[in-house]
């Protein structure tokens, strides 16, 4: 929308901080100076706090239930949604093998006994075979 209404760069931490009420501007009050100075930051908070991240994404996703009023097509659409956004947030490829790693990964992580979740936290990389400890 910025780009399109031609607003410069420098003036999105002004133009973004102003017009939040609620939840949002309880966050944005709660920041520190040095994070709502600089758009990259405030963002990354902002959206943090919203859970508006890959394992926010995912959990959507993958908890998502059809609600009374909702019909299949309008919950195939949201689950669709979460799924792109949660690939995208993830930055994963969008090409067959790419997201069948990505998918392969999140099951296996998924499965993982609460002992190995430790491991995982620190193991964990792109590759299936490549966060799999030894036995």
């Amino acid at each position: 929308m910025a780009d399109l209404l031609k607003v410069d760069e420098d003036s999105y931490v002004v133009r973004l901080g102003s017009p939040l009420t609620g939840k949002a501007a309880n966050i944005y009050i709660s920041l520190s100076s040095n994070t709502i100075s600089s758009y990259p930051l405030l963002k990354k908070a902002l959206l943090t706090n919203f859970h508006t991240t890959s394992d926010g994404y995912h959990t959507k996703f993958h908890g998502t239930k059809i609600h009374g009023g909702n019909s299949y097509q309008q919950f195939s659409a949201q689950l669709m949604r979460f799924f792109q956004t949660w690939i995208d947030s993830s930055k994963a490829e969008s090409n067959y093998d790419s997201l069948k790693d990505f998918i392969m990964l999140d099951q296996f992580l998924a499965l993982l006994s609460t002992d190995l979740w430790g491991f995982s936290e620190g193991a964990v990389t792109k590759d299936l075979c490549g966060s799999c400890p030894a036995r």
